[in-house]
């Protein structure tokens, strides 16, 4: 295989693995809105839905904190590979399939959160959520 073949396949597997990433973050932006004094106002949330919405934050942040510093050492690790003068790809792949089975873990870690979120909603705020969902996706 050419080098720039290697070059190009390990610059696709970091861009991957970083966008990875980045695409959590819309869920975690949308539980912190979802604890704000305007999505309160927007949604007209009652005391007690902001009450469970922070304790399902909380529940989150806590099962999620065990991955940050798996993550962060595949991240590291990911760039030492990268960077190196020879690309070791049995190292990188390695590294990359074990990334993904966390990956998986946390998405799914996500998805069972956002689920208790949505079903503290009444069914119009849920209305309202999606709008404001696409109106953030659009910007």
């Amino acid at each position: 295989m050419k080098l720039s073949q290697l070059v190009m396949i390990a610059g696709l597997s970091a861009a991957t693995l970083f966008s990875t990433a980045s695409m959590a973050k819309p869920d975690h932006d949308m539980f912190r809105f979802l604890q704000s004094e305007k999505a309160a106002k927007r949604l007209e949330l009652t005391d007690s839905q902001q009450a469970q919405i922070a304790a399902i934050a909380t529940l989150s942040k806590a099962d999620l904190s065990p991955f940050k510093d798996v993550m962060k050492s595949n991240k590291d690790q990911t760039k030492a590979i990268v960077h190196a003068a020879q690309f070791d790809e049995a190292a990188f792949r390695s590294v990359m399939q074990g990334n993904q089975a966390e990956m998986l873990e946390m998405a799914v870690i996500h998805a069972r959160y956002n689920n208790q979120v949505w079903n503290v909603l009444t069914p119009e705020q849920q209305e309202k959520l999606g709008k404001m969902r696409k109106h953030m996706q659009k910007k």
